[in-house]
């Protein structure tokens, strides 16, 4: 864990509780010994746990507080329908869930699991349920890899491009519950998909909304954490309703990291975090120029299919993004459509492409008509260079939306650093304060574009682009002095920023004690924007430095740059 103390969320989940269980029993794939259940050299089957008539409160039975211990390889049939592997026939109870728990070297494989109600394990709409894969191997706090291998380890062996099988899979289905905890688990190559250039059609293509780790359809109360999880279309997809906490897991070789919507007349209030995960390539599934499976970190959208609900209270924050993220990419933070009150920071994105190095829009923060939304925060975040070019991408855009903010972030590459409007008639506004601050534009570093990449197109407003910082705050009605215009504002050649290879400041950066102070917004779920991505604390008097990290931050490890898909 880096800096001197751990941040505080404040968001519980009253069922994380766990005392000692009233009843542990014991599953393989077939029995074996006594067939007791009561270890794993006498365990019950696989079939023993599939049957309703195992479930309740009676002595051996599994109901609420017991664990289930899974031993040894559990092996699936492969293609869909499935059967499911493991089918829960039951809920636990609050403050006493039920527990599946992966012993030492425990995995499910399969050629190809199933999907659409079918999955390697199915909670079957029941509630109060933990998996736990025994050991955490996702990330360490600011989306640092875990030096830990996964313990327990659900996979496809032999679905993707050019292999056995060539279908959408789910390895948990957890649609329809709620108050469900998933952790330290390894999930690999659901399918295993390869970058296709000069791709015309979509027709021979999975559907990658249907490749999940762990689906979420119409669930609340749920949290996912400390897993590693790669070679995945949606890995974490679903209708969301109310709380979600997505945090320490390492994702790559994805189509999209996480995808929410909300396909309902009712508002799901949240709150939803999304913080502390290493968010990696996405470029192996390109599919170009039909552009079949377009790219996406994470992705929020509601009011689709004439519905009226809403999804309000997201936090986006301490998340690594690096990676080749492909030509296929749209956004690594992409929110859309009636979603409100959304906050993101303390991220860093480092996109790494031959092509360019740039995203699409790495902070993509927009409404589509006729929908509204109001909300969009931004504060100390960090879009790094890391590529060859300028040609395109964009380094955060605010659309039709209203009380926006863009405070202490630095963007560096990209052809438009950040953009007010990104069409004609498209009127998103700052907020004129927020707290105790006066303006909502404040105290942002953006890389000279026009000196290190020629002419272009730094600034945006409306479907107008600036080659100046100056002509884009005279030049727009969002950005006078009642919005704060940027007050504070840095223009720097990329050598100029001073930043370590992993976007820490080096002493005598332009960047140290530049930004703006935000204690006052250190409150609730905003309490760990205070701290900077590695978690050192920011003064509470005195300037912040601008970016996701402080001066004095502890360097990171450097990310992995040979990612490939390989059976577990």
């Amino acid at each position: 864990m880096k800096g001197p103390q751990k941040f505080l969320v404040l968001f519980v989940f009253a069922f994380i509780t766990i005392g000692s269980s009233a009843t542990d029993i014991y599953i393989a794939q077939n029995a074996a010994g006594a067939n007791t259940g009561a270890d794993c050299n006498d365990a019950h089957s696989a079939s023993w746990f599939n049957s309703s008539s195992n479930w309740g409160n009676a002595a051996g039975q599994i109901g609420a507080g017991t664990t289930v211990h899974l031993c040894g390889t559990f092996t699936g049939a492969g293609g869909n329908p499935g059967p499911n592997m493991l089918t829960f026939h039951g809920s636990g109870a609050s403050n006493n869930p039920i527990m599946l728990l992966f012993e030492s070297g425990a995995a499910l494989n399969a050629p190809a699991w199933g999907w659409g109600g079918i999955a390697a394990i199915n909670l079957n709409a029941n509630s109060y349920i933990t998996i736990d894969g025994g050991t955490p191997c996702g990330t360490t706090q600011g989306g640092l890899d875990s030096p830990t291998k996964c313990n327990g380890v659900i996979q496809n062996t032999a679905n993707g491009m050019g292999k056995q099988y060539n279908q959408s899979s789910y390895a948990i289905e957890a649609g329809n519950t709620s108050n469900v905890e998933i952790r330290n688990l390894g999930i690999y190559n659901l399918y295993v998909h390869t970058a296709e250039e000069g791709q015309g059609s979509c027709s021979s293509e999975v559907d990658q909304t249907q490749v999940a780790a762990v689906h979420v359809d119409g669930s609340t109360g749920v949290s996912i954490h400390d897993s590693d999880i790669h070679d995945v279309g949606w890995a974490i997809p679903g209708v969301v309703f109310g709380s979600f906490q997505v945090f320490n897991n390492q994702i790559y070789n994805m189509d999209h990291g996480l995808a929410f919507g909300n396909s309902k007349n009712t508002n799901a209030s949240g709150p939803i975090l999304v913080h502390d995960n290493h968010f990696g390539s996405m470029a192996n599934w390109d599919a170009e120029p039909a552009n079949c499976d377009h790219h996406d970190g994470v992705h929020f959208w509601s009011q689709q299919n004439s519905n009226s609900g809403t999804i309000d209270n997201v936090y986006i924050y301490n998340n690594q993004w690096d990676g080749d993220p492909g030509t296929g990419m749209n956004d690594y933070i992409f929110v859309e459509q009636a979603v409100n009150n959304v906050y993101v920071f303390n991220n860093d994105m480092a996109p790494a492409s031959s092509v360019g190095g740039h995203c699409v829009g790495c902070i993509g923060l927009g409404n589509k008509s006729p929908s509204t939304a109001s909300g969009m925060y931004a504060f100390n975040n960090t879009v790094r260079a890391t590529g060859l070019g300028y040609s395109s991408g964009t380094g955060a855009y605010f659309s039709e939306t209203s009380d926006n903010a863009w405070i202490n972030n630095a963007v560096q590459g990209q052809n438009t650093l950040v953009a007010f409007g990104i069409n004609g008639g498209d009127d998103p506004t700052p907020c004129s304060s927020i707290s105790t601050l006066s303006g909502c534009v404040l105290s942002n570093a953006y890389e000279n574009l026009q000196a290190d990449g020629g002419t272009l197109n730094a600034f945006g407003y409306h479907s107008n682009n600036a080659p100046s910082l100056a002509t884009w705050q005279s030049g727009s009605p969002y950005l006078d002095s009642h919005y704060g215009a940027d007050s504070g504002a840095l223009i720097l050649s990329l050598a100029s920023f001073k930043l370590n290879s992993d976007g820490t400041p080096v002493s005598g950066s332009p960047l140290i004690q530049a930004g703006t102070n935000l204690t006052p917004l250190c409150t609730g779920n905003l309490a760990a924007l205070c701290s900077d991505k590695s978690g050192v604390t920011r003064p509470a008097n005195g300037s912040w430095d601008i970016g996701a990290y402080e001066y004095g931050s502890a360097p990171a490890p450097a990310p992995p740059t040979s990612l490939s898909a390989v059976v577990q």
